[in-house]
């Protein structure tokens, strides 16, 4: 660890003045250990500080500050003396004021003109914006990409400014032909979904899981084609393959249970989602796109789905590539985690009220195919007036489920107390039970929201019953013949497969057998080490299944160990995030089969790309699944930095039937009261009709209200 370290670069003359060495070593020391600023971070800092000769204890202290606010999402740092204070407490203690103070005093006085500059024109490194919200330093690169994306969403907006009444009159009948073709109710938020997404060039959809959003999109698909957009000209994309994969599956079976599918729709059938990088024909080598501005998609429409998990410099990247003519429809939730990198650019797309706007010519359309619609008209003509629709209506999850997660969703910590326990229906589990004791006695729940508390220290017992409830879970999830019957997975892996053969009719109904057991249910863990992380959950569910499901085990490997890929590999179409199931070849050598593209691939282990076992996955990793049984396990103590609103809510909002928590009440509550804040600054992207440059003011008549 980089804490332990001696920090010798620090003694390199002009990179900290020596008689504030000590305590900026202190600074560095207590940011790695208290927050993400890792080894690299510091070394850049290192490096920012000797090009630009300004060597003393505030320059360090506002780097370390600006990497903390990077590490935690934001895209910039609010120059305030709260908002520098609360990074400051990290390391500088109780000298966090002083510090702040300084910080504030010095770029007030333009004292760091060679790193911090008011323009990008200038090329420094840090770029001060200010609005009248307060002023923000942003790392160049970073306000580079989200001016990037402010500006080219402002092209596509003034795209379809006019609406012709003709093309709506059009659009309507469209509509009615697809629904009433459709044999399936469509409620107003969908009518209004339909009808935008003809009229409008732009379009976002937001809603949570299993409001719809697929089948909208299945239903928005045809109309388009039915308004002559030629199928091979509409493209659909996702940030991880897993994610493109389920709303290609989605899309195929919301066509096949169609019984009104026009000609000109069928082609629709074949239409798969890429991952983003993909689609916009990424080149590792040069680590470019190939698709950009003067490179644009050859698209008249593009799809994304969870946009939430899109960073702002793959945002800034995807808009680039397309072409103002083409038609953008965005899809996501608001409520789920942002993404791994910098930026929440959906969320920053989205009306502060979140609330969706619509004009008196829209509203009198939509009561042509909604008569009851009651829509809220915009009183002034914001970017998205006619082009945000929130799905609400639930169709998958369980009432107990979205119930839960709907109070989350709005912070309510007392769901903490009020949860029901899973003893309920899991009898109390003593931690010296025998090894011999039959699971099936004491089942788990098989729908609704629970939670499963841990008893209390020491903490022997705590993991003897944690490692039972492992045990159970194993059992419930592969080793048990289902109760609807049939095989159980581990039956099914009895089995030798020919990898020539697997998509020949009978061992293509196998294999989908193996993999609706495969994708049923996930452990969710908000950490990677430790014993409520993936890696210690995995190690212990493959030691109890190995045993059982796989008599020669080579290793680690057993037939039907589950392999999630960790780094993109496009020669093989395997993408980080894909799962796939081990199975013994009929050669007796392991492979790994994975679905892609609506067949199954096999691939010998050793020619796999990075990959881990995937029985238990991060949070992060389960974004664009869902699963029937989901078991989310929280840290064990609440105060740890991971727990967040988001986190459980995304977790939680995986499973359809059942959703458990594995933790303690106190670390609900406190994840629930931990929303996510992350701090884009002047960027407002719904607000199309400011500009950089009237959104300047000076930065010292900020300072003179701090």
């Amino acid at each position: 660890m980089i804490a332990e370290m001696e920090f010798e670069w620090l003694d390199d003359p002009g990179v900290v003045r020596e008689d504030q060495a000590p305590e900026v070593k202190t600074f560095y020391r207590r940011a790695v250990e208290n927050s993400d600023v890792g080894c690299a971070d510091c070394l850049t800092i290192r490096d920012l500080v000797e090009l630009s000769g300004a060597n003393e204890r505030g320059t360090h202290a506002l780097l370390l500050c600006m990497f903390q606010a990077l590490n935690e999402g934001s895209l910039c740092l609010r120059l305030s003396r709260e908002a520098l204070e609360r990074h400051l407490n990290r390391f500088a203690g109780d000298g966090s004021r002083a510090v702040a103070e300084e910080i504030l005093s010095r770029l007030g006085e333009n004292a760091w003109a060679s790193l911090v500059a008011a323009d990008m024109s200038d090329f420094k490194p840090l770029i001060i914006q200010s609005n009248d919200e307060g002023a923000f330093l942003y790392f160049q690169k970073f306000l580079k990409h989200a001016a990037a994306i402010f500006e080219k969403l402002g092209v596509l907006l003034a795209a379809d400014r006019q609406i012709a009444k003709a093309r709506s009159a059009q659009s309507i009948e469209i509509v009615r032909s697809v629904i009433r073709d459709s044999h399936r109710d469509f409620n107003t938020e969908q009518k209004i979904a339909l009808y935008l997404g003809l009229l409008r060039h732009f379009l976002v959809i937001s809603g949570g899981p299993g409001t719809g959003k697929t089948w909208t999109i299945v239903a928005l698909l045809r109309c388009l084609v039915r308004s002559g957009v030629p199928a091979d000209r509409i493209l659909l994309a996702a940030p991880t393959g897993r994610a493109g994969q389920r709303i290609t599956e989605s899309i195929r079976a919301g066509l096949n249970s169609t019984r009104a599918i026009l000609p000109c729709e069928a082609p629709l059938r074949e239409a798969g989602a890429s991952t983003i990088h993909r689609l916009l024909r990424f080149m590792p080598s040069r680590n470019a796109f190939a698709c950009n501005a003067s490179n644009p998609l050859p698209a008249d429409v593009v799809v994304v789905d969870e946009v939430s998990m899109v960073d702002v410099r793959l945002m800034s990247h995807l808009l680039a590539a397309i072409d103002p003519k083409t038609r953008v429809i965005f899809l996501g939730d608001t409520s789920q985690l942002p993404p791994v990198e910098a930026g929440a650019a959906f969320s920053d797309l989205l009306p502060a009220s979140e609330a969706a706007c619509f004009s008196a010519l829209t509203r009198d359309a939509i009561r042509q195919i909604a008569p009851d619609a009651n829509l809220s008209i915009a009183k002034e003509d914001e970017a998205l007036t006619d082009r945000f629709v929130i799905l609400t209506r639930r169709y998958r999850s369980g009432e107990a489920i979205v119930e839960v997660a709907g109070r989350i969703d709005a912070g309510d910590r007392d769901v903490a107390r009020r949860l029901g326990s899973a003893k309920v229906a899991l009898a109390s589990i003593s931690a010296h039970e025998g090894a011999g004791t039959d699971a099936r006695r004491r089942p788990l729940p098989e729908s609704g929201c629970w939670i499963i508390e841990p008893p209390g220290k020491p903490q022997a017992v705590e993991i003897a019953f944690w490692r039972r409830i492992l045990d159970l879970w194993a059992t419930r999830q592969y080793l048990e013949t289902p109760a609807t019957g049939g095989r159980s997975y581990a039956e099914l892996l009895n089995w030798r497969v020919d990898p020539g053969a697997l998509n020949e009719p009978e061992n293509e109904a196998r294999l989908g057998q193996i993999f609706a057991f495969a994708n049923r249910a996930r452990i969710l863990t908000l950490v990677r080490r430790g014993p409520y992380g993936c890696v210690d959950i995995n190690r212990r569910l493959a030691a109890r299944l190995r045993e059982t499901m796989d008599r020669n085990p080579w290793g680690e490997l057993f037939s039907g160990a589950l392999a999630m890929i960790s780094q993109n590999d496009y020669s093989k179409d395997l993408f980080n995030g894909d799962i796939g199931v081990t199975l013994r070849g009929d050669d007796n050598r392991f492979g790994v089969v994975f679905p892609i593209g609506g067949r199954y691939r096999w691939y010998p282990v050793h020619a796999l790309p990075p990959h881990e076992p995937a029985f238990a996955i991060t949070v992060h990793k389960s974004q664009g699944s869902e699963y029937e049984q989901a078991l989310l396990v929280l840290p064990d103590e609440p105060s740890h930095r991971m727990l967040t609103r988001e986190i459980v809510y995304t977790g939680l909002t995986r499973a359809r039937e059942l959703a458990l928590i594995y933790g303690r009440r106190e670390a609900l509550e406190a994840a629930i009261a931990n929303k996510t804040q992350r701090e884009s600054g002047v960027f407002r992207l719904w607000k199309t009709d400011r500009t950089l440059n009237s959104q300047r003011s000076t930065f010292n008549s900020q300072l003179a209200g701090t």
